[in-house]
């Protein structure tokens, strides 16, 4: 991949639910500006207007993804775990567990 993705294709890496609230949290801006500037590149993910220090953030963070290859890894172990018989419920419980340990918040 190169080292330069398109700040779209960074934020879909980082945040798969596309969730405005967690973006903001992340970039410490308020959701409305998050929906705005989504709103505002009319559906062109390429053209969003958003800050350089906030675009080299996703950035940074994206690099930081690939690089521990965290989706693919937690995805692995996830999938191992369920295919070796834990129920998916009691995988869910853990996975809310965690996000709670990591955030301080419940999973919205």
């Amino acid at each position: 991949m190169p080292l330069d993705m398109p700040l779209h294709v960074d934020l879909a890496l980082l945040f798969m639910r596309w969730d405005a609230k967690k973006i903001a949290r992340f970039l410490e801006v308020n959701p409305r500006t998050v929906q705005r500037w989504l709103s505002d590149a009319g559906g062109e993910v390429g053209s969003i207007d958003m800050p350089e220090n906030l675009r080299q953030k996703v950035r940074d963070q994206a690099a930081l993804f690939r690089k521990l290859n965290f989706g693919n890894w937690l995805e692995d172990n996830v999938m191992e775990a369920k295919a070796e018989g834990l129920h998916e419920e009691v995988i869910a419980s853990c996975l809310a567990t965690i996000y709670m340990r990591v955030t301080g918040r419940e999973i919205e």
